[in-house]
């Protein structure tokens, strides 16, 4: 008669990869170091799967965020640092925050943002008829800090040279978590030709004030040229 032979197999299984080491910020978007906030916006990173009880280094942009972060017992990190600068006349940019502990590595995007607002073209030959797209920067970070939804509407207010106001205009609405705008092409002045600056403030309130936040503006000075015929 014949024995089926029984052959016991050992199967290695390794064991469960530990978590890759993890990075990420509060928020979508975040105001960067400007006039208006010398300081920057605070931003909060945190992460897990880090080294225990170890010291983390950060960078954002390539450049140190000037505070130590370092990890509790179970690996998990918090820290927060001021929203760095951006160029002169660069109003939107994306810098990654990057972090290390020696053996493990992560990354995140963070978007900034300057409130502001600009018009393209930026030029003219002729303030009657030029026609151009406005846009505004950096409404979303103001609108979560007061817990609004950063979709809101944006309206226009226009003064004229000597600051009257000359008019209130609805110009789309904000979107993403910068609560940026970008409006469809309009005549860069909407009343009677007047040399001077004028002024364009842009608000979520439709009834104008100089208190109310989020708020940009962008100036347009207009200067009448003759030429002999």
């Amino acid at each position: 008669m014949r024995r089926a032979a029984i052959v016991a197999v050992a199967l290695f299984v390794p064991a469960p990869a530990a978590g890759a080491a993890t990075l990420r910020v509060e928020r979508g978007c975040y105001l960067s170091k400007q006039p208006a906030l010398p300081a920057g916006q605070q931003i909060i990173a945190r992460g897990e799967g880090w080294a225990p009880n170890s010291a983390v280094s950060l960078t954002i942009g390539g450049t140190p965020i000037g505070v130590t972060a370092g990890t509790n017992a179970a690996g998990a990190l918090a820290v927060a640092f001021s929203a760095p600068a951006l160029p002169e006349g660069q109003f939107k940019a994306t810098r990654t925050l990057a972090a290390s502990d020696g053996a493990n590595q992560a990354s995140t995007p963070v978007a900034l943002r300057v409130l502001a607002a600009d018009f393209f073209p930026a030029t003219t030959q002729n303030a009657v008829t030029q026609r151009v797209r406005f846009l505004v920067y950096g409404f979303g970070p103001l609108l979560t800090a007061f817990n609004k939804s950063t979709v809101q509407t944006v309206y226009m207010h226009v003064f004229q040279p000597g600051g009257r106001r000359r008019g209130t205009f609805n110009v789309g609405r904000t979107s993403g978590a910068c609560g940026d705008l970008r409006t469809r092409r309009r005549r860069i002045l909407p009343f009677g030709l007047k040399n001077g600056t004028w002024t364009y403030r842009f608000t979520t309130a439709k009834r104008y004030s100089a208190r109310s936040l989020p708020q940009s503006e962008v100036g347009f000075r207009v200067t009448t040229v003759f030429r002999p015929g």
